[in-house]
């Protein structure tokens, strides 16, 4: 599921019994992001950071305008991973305004 790894199941019967919860250590998961960070440019990254800054409309806009062209769907895709990992997002946005300060 995302970045994380199946760890295994949570409780001892009853409804959660069949839960299971996926967790990643950051150092993992900052690894993993970076990876697919570094797949992209440096105008890829600078827009990425612009997309995940903008309010919830706006930004839910321009992920379905990346997601409708074939040639932008792998970014829409991690767009969609922020929105659906909020650690992952900030992680993100953390690492790119940490390489634009360096830059």
């Amino acid at each position: 599921m995302g970045t994380s790894e199946a760890l295994g199941a949570l409780g001892s019967g009853g409804a959660w019994s069949g839960l299971t919860f996926n967790t990643v250590r950051p150092d993992e998961l900052e690894h993993r992001l970076r990876q697919r960070l570094d797949a992209l440019g440096p105008a890829a990254r600078a827009e990425l950071l612009h997309v995940l800054m903008l309010p919830d409309f706006d930004r839910a806009d321009r992920i379905g305008e990346f997601w409708g062209h074939l040639e932008s769907r792998a970014f829409a895709d991690l767009l969609i991973d922020c929105e659906e990992d909020r650690h992952a997002k900030a992680v993100i946005i953390w690492g790119l305004l940490r390489e634009m300060e360096r830059d």
